[in-house]
This record gives C-alpha cells, structure tokens and sequence, in this order.
C-alpha cells in the first residue's frame, strides 16, 4: 500500500503540487476507506498558503497575458479545432513565474 501512496505522491510532485489527503485518496490505484489513510507526512498534505497564494496569482497573470489571449484568438480561426484544454500545473493553478 506503501508504494502505491508513493506512487501517487510522485505524480504530483511532477507537477511541483502537493496533494491534499482528499487528493490521494481519489487518485490511489486502489480503492480503500479514507480512514485507513490516517497519516500523511505534512511535506504532502499540508499546503504553504503564501506559496500557494503566489502560484494561485502567478496562474492567472499567466493566462491574462497577452501572449496567452494572442494563442487563443489565432487558434480560434481554425475551424477543425473545437476544444482548447489546460492540464499540468497551469489547470491546478499551480504555476510558477
């Protein structure tokens, strides 16, 4: 069970993000009651408001950039493309400058 929390702690460390106890639970492989989880090292669990904060203000000065909105709106001539998505940090709100 170990090595299967690990696993999923690795996956957001890829991201630079750390997971809420709410957040490991879901994305475990396997499916076991919230309440065997009952500890998480606090480096995992325990979010640093001010970091979080500033990645959260970094986000969204990213994506009111105009380089950001130049993309969008050239993208959006292309009649083929329907859907634009955001994923890694940038959709956690979790990017750095």
């Amino acid at each position: 069970m170990e090595k299967k929390i690990i696993s999923v702690l690795k996956y957001f460390s890829f991201f630079a993000y750390q997971p809420t106890l709410e957040e490991i639970h879901t994305f475990l492989p396997v499916k076991i009651d919230k309440n065997k989880l009952k500890y998480t090292p606090p480096q995992y669990s325990i979010r640093k408001i001010k970091d979080q904060k500033s990645k959260i203000k970094n986000s969204k000065k990213k994506l009111n950039s105009w380089r950001f909105r130049t993309y969008i709106k050239l993208i959006s001539l292309f009649p083929q493309i329907k859907l634009v998505g955001l994923s890694g940090s940038i959709s956690m709100m979790n990017a750095k400058e």
